[in-house]
């Protein structure tokens, strides 16, 4: 007896030992390792269940607008994910006649979540330079979203009717351009989080000026 007890608590060491350094990911967090190929791991049932994600590797076009298939999403996390370049069709843009589209790197496709419902809360890549055109229009439940300190350009209309839309979250200290982010976002009450010491800018910048709620982060 004393040996089968010490066989089976030098094997939970042994266990205890080998696991100690290895990291246990969320359920919901999911690595993609080749662009296009996160229709692949999400399976069916998981598509209904999932109301919170991130993603984390190398995606484009396609991962995003198969995004939209988790039906009851709300919390989406892309903070470390990678966007590549993409020609075809099959992306968030389908253009005159179906014609393949042109993705650029680094750049948030155009009308990536485009009517999407159910999404409430975006961390968006932080290695992002750009938001292309229409990309949350009519995502009429968004409140938040958060914008890496990358992003240079926000297309037009990029959150056209977003009236839920409570805040805005920047990183960077400089204001990207813009002329217009979209109709009904509310300028009186959206609030735009920013990094300290950098009220000035926002404050003098095209378009953000006319927020009334402009925050510095303590941070």
């Amino acid at each position: 007896m004393k040996h089968a007890a010490l066989t089976i608590l030098t094997f939970a060491l042994f266990l205890l030992i080998s696991c100690k350094d290895e990291v246990v990911l969320d359920p919901n967090t999911y690595i993609v390792d080749k662009p296009g190929y996160l229709v692949l791991m999400i399976n069916e049932v998981d598509r209904n269940i999932h109301t919170g994600l991130k993603i984390k590797g190398n995606i484009d076009a396609r991962d995003i607008r198969f995004l939209k298939n988790v039906k009851n999403l709300t919390v989406l996390d892309l903070s470390d994910a990678k966007i590549h370049s993409f020609t075809g069709t099959g992306g968030t843009y389908y253009g005159v006649g179906g014609n393949p589209q042109k993705y650029n790197e680094d750049e948030f496709p155009r009308s990536a979540f485009y009517g999407f419902k159910t999404i409430k809360i975006v961390t968006l890549p932080n290695s992002i330079d750009s938001i292309a055109e229409t990309c949350f229009a009519e995502c009429t439940q968004l409140e938040s979203i958060t914008i890496g300190n990358s992003v240079i350009k926000i297309g037009s209309g990029s959150f056209s009717y977003c009236k839920k839309l409570q805040k805005i979250t920047f990183l960077g200290s400089t204001p990207p351009i813009v002329q217009n982010i979209g109709y009904q976002v509310d300028q009186n009450n959206c609030v735009l989080d920013i990094p300290k010491g950098s009220s000035v800018k926002y404050k003098s910048a095209t378009y953000w000026k006319d927020f009334k709620n402009i925050v510095e982060r303590d941070h």
